[in-house]
């Protein structure tokens, strides 16, 4: 289930959310536009009981002018990837995903957006790619993920194990 809800946290959202839950029983839940962040967005994610707030990097290098204290939460983001068995995709430049700020001194930039996958999915779509699409007005890039392998593993599968048509999923990320 994806949900962009921008009022997170408050009462009406967390009953309309258990209500959801109980109801559908989703395997995977996703917020999107919350205009939360930081350690509110931690708290409402630890009483949410969610795995964490994905809005991170792995490493400061997918950072350009942000606060060095974010290091304890890039080490969080590695250890959740590697508890869950999950695998970064590879992707193609540019190299940031996520912009803010007016000026040469208050710009920041970040690689917020990524493809996480398991070693099932990966094998299957050894070929898959994640292409930073250019951002235009907005603080996000769109994501373009190419499943080169896709025709072979139509040609060799049940069609109805696999619901995509076509070779590209664009996904427009948002925080």
């Amino acid at each position: 289930m994806i949900w962009n809800c921008q009022v997170v946290g408050n009462k009406i959202f967390s009953n309309t959310l258990s209500e959801l839950l109980r109801r559908y029983d989703p395997t995977i839940l996703a917020l999107v536009e919350i205009q939360i962040s930081g350690t509110h967005a931690e708290d409402v994610c630890r009483r949410l009981k969610f795995e964490g707030n994905f809005n991170e990097t792995k490493n400061m290098e997918e950072r350009f002018n942000c606060s060095e204290d974010l290091a304890r939460r890039c080490n969080n983001f590695n250890l959740w990837i590697e508890n869950t068995h999950l695998l970064d995709l590879d992707f193609t430049r540019p190299r940031f995903t996520w912009a803010r700020g007016n000026s040469v001194e208050t710009k920041k930039y970040a690689r917020l957006d990524r493809g996480l996958c398991n070693e099932q999915w990966r094998v299957r779509f050894a070929e898959a790619n994640i292409h930073h699409l250019l951002q235009n007005k907005l603080d996000h890039s769109p994501l373009l993920i190419s499943l080169m392998a896709l025709l072979l593993y139509k040609l060799s599968c049940d069609p109805s194990d696999f619901k995509l048509h076509g070779c590209h999923i664009i996904l427009l990320m948002s925080a």
